[in-house]
């Protein structure tokens, strides 16, 4: 959960975010997976464990104080078949409207790591705020702030702190057809100047997402990404990834969602030539705060999301590497 999703990331992992949290639903806020069951019985989760090239390679652990989120446990394994704590997500509420995640680091003790604190109101987040812990005490390191119209969101700012110094880092635009996006433009702060650095297209069909067009720049190369939906039902099954370089669509690599009987995600399994990864998620009845928790808002904010955060920051950061590899070489 580590800085859980920091928007100014590539456009690549933004569009493997929607792809991924598209498949949630809006009434899920006091469960712990996917759709809502038929006998009204709530589900929360309690382990995901992440593989890659088929071996097993982290294990996060999920606790809970009255049916509150309390701290995310995570392991690796540096040995096969022997789990080891790696690091710890503590969550805290200050007020009816806060909530403090702090992340710590194990080696020989547990080394407070970050801090993230963020502000909510009805349901959606106002300001989240991040701090590095320089060994006695926190520095704020970033903020962002949230706009919205009519209960959606049209504006995200960040802010990052350079010696104490606020400075504008980023801004995200939303406009809307009726009640669902259609474009988000992007900008970066550029030597005292706002400068566009992509806009992202969205198309709904009966109020279900169908593609993301991301129109964007790399290292000063323009790029086309694309990532179309399939479903089953009211749930996403399918995502494929393709990106346009040079005039060429290039296939990226699909995700494939599977589902237990109460619409709990219960696996994604990424294929392709760049992307090999699943991860495996196990439920318990319960209520949780799950969707608030990790219901950041932003691009990802349309669609919700109540699953490990963890999982997907890895494939982000690798299919980054991969992106930048890949260009590099053409």
């Amino acid at each position: 959960m580590r800085k859980l999703l920091k928007f100014q990331a590539v456009m690549l992992s933004l569009l493997m975010l929607a792809a991924i949290t598209s498949c949630n639903k809006d009434d899920d806020d006091n469960g712990g997976g996917g759709g809502d069951d038929p006998a009204g019985t709530n589900y929360r989760m309690t382990e995901s464990v992440g593989t890659e090239e088929g071996v097993e390679t982290y294990k996060d652990v999920y606790s809970y104080d009255s049916d509150k989120l309390s701290m995310v446990m995570e392991y690796n394994q540096p040995t096969k078949g022997d789990w080891a704590e790696d690091s710890k997500t503590e969550v805290t509420y200050p007020s009816d409207n806060t909530f403090e995640m702090i992340s710590s680091n194990y080696s020989d003790g547990w080394i407070p790591d970050e801090k993230e604190v963020v502000t909510h109101q009805n349901g959606v987040w106002q300001s989240d705020v991040y701090y590095d812990y320089n060994g006695a005490d926190w520095e704020m390191d970033e903020k962002i702030e949230y706009t919205y119209s009519n209960g959606k969101i049209t504006k995200e700012e960040g802010f990052v702190y350079y010696t104490g110094q606020e400075e504008n880092e980023y801004k995200y635009i939303y406009s809307y057809v009726g009640d669902v996006p259609s474009t988000i433009d992007r900008y970066m702060w550029a030597e005292g100047n706002w400068e566009g650095s992509g806009k992202d297209t969205l198309t709904f069909s009966n109020g279900k997402l169908t593609l993301v067009e991301t129109n964007m720049s790399m290292e000063g190369v323009s790029i086309i990404l694309q990532s179309a939906y399939e479903y089953s039902g009211d749930n996403v099954s399918k995502v494929t990834i393709k990106y346009n370089y040079g005039g060429m669509w290039i296939d990226f690599g699909t995700i494939n969602f599977t589902y237990d009987e109460h619409g709990n995600m219960i696996k994604f399994e990424s294929t392709g030539e760049y992307m090999n990864y699943s991860d495996s998620f196990t439920y318990e009845e319960g209520g949780s705060n799950w969707a608030l928790i990790n219901g950041t808002p932003g691009f990802i904010s349309f669609y919700g999301m109540t699953y490990s955060s963890k999982s997907f920051q890895k494939i982000n950061k690798e299919i980054n590497k991969i992106a930048l590899s890949v260009l590099s070489q053409r």
